[in-house]
């Protein structure tokens, strides 16, 4: 639920998260076990898997998404990663 809930309050305020649904699980899993209890731990997680939408949208213009993604955590695909995709569609009107 706190995983769920950081998701929706970033993207409320203009941050979408870039993590593969993998990641998301995992993060997810490790709060409700009690393994990851650190918040300074969760916000630099987040902070790192996280773009805002005025960055993504210069990203699109400069042509450099597969740079972009290749830079984030872990090895997840545009198509593995459906929070970014279904912003990336949003804002290019795009359906890839």
């Amino acid at each position: 639920m706190a995983a769920a809930s950081a998701v929706i309050f970033l993207h409320i305020n203009g941050y979408v998260i870039c993590a593969s649904d993998r990641q998301l699980a995992g993060i997810a899993l490790a709060v409700a076990r009690g393994q990851m209890r650190s918040l300074e731990t969760l916000e630099r997680w987040f902070r790192l898997r996280s773009v805002s939408f005025d960055v993504l949208q210069q990203v699109l213009e400069e042509g450099k998404l597969p740079e972009f993604i290749s830079k984030l955590p872990g090895q997840a695909a545009l198509a593995d990663r459906p929070l970014l995709q279904s912003t990336v569609i949003r804002l290019t009107g795009a359906h890839n």
